[in-house]
Parts: C-alpha cells; sequence; structure tokens
C-alpha cells in the first residue's frame, strides 16, 4: 500500500511539470520525421531537440547511437 502522503507529494510534483511537458509535445509534433524512404530526414531533428533538451534539464550522462 503507497503511503498517501508520498503519493500528493510525488503527484504535485508531477503536476509541476505540466506546463512543460505540453510545450515539449507541441514542439516535438511540429518537428518532421519522415522516413528517409518517404524523402525525409528521419528522427534525427527529433533526437537532436531532445539531446538539447535533456542537457539543459542538467543530464550529462547519456549515450548517443
Amino acid at each position: 500500500m503507497i503511503d498517501r502522503q508520498i503519493f500528493s507529494k510525488l503527484c504535485s510534483a508531477i503536476d509541476a511539470y505540466e506546463s512543460a511537458m505540453i510545450d515539449m509535445q507541441g514542439a516535438l509534433t511540429a518537428l518532421p520525421a519522415l522516413s528517409p524512404d518517404s524523402g525525409g530526414q528521419g528522427e534525427a531533428e527529433i533526437a537532436v531537440y531532445l539531446l538539447s533538451r535533456l542537457m539543459a534539464w542538467g543530464f550529462r550522462d547519456f549515450t548517443v547511437i
């Protein structure tokens, strides 16, 4: 059984990111993601965007493949 106080704190923390997540979703859906077979560049632009967001949030230890 979950502690109600911990659950409430967790919900509040998640809620605090609502606006940022809505903004990110808008930015992600605005980026083209067409397969190279269809004349696009694939997911490269989305990957670059996500990498920049992660770095802006302080993430430093990841591997780009």
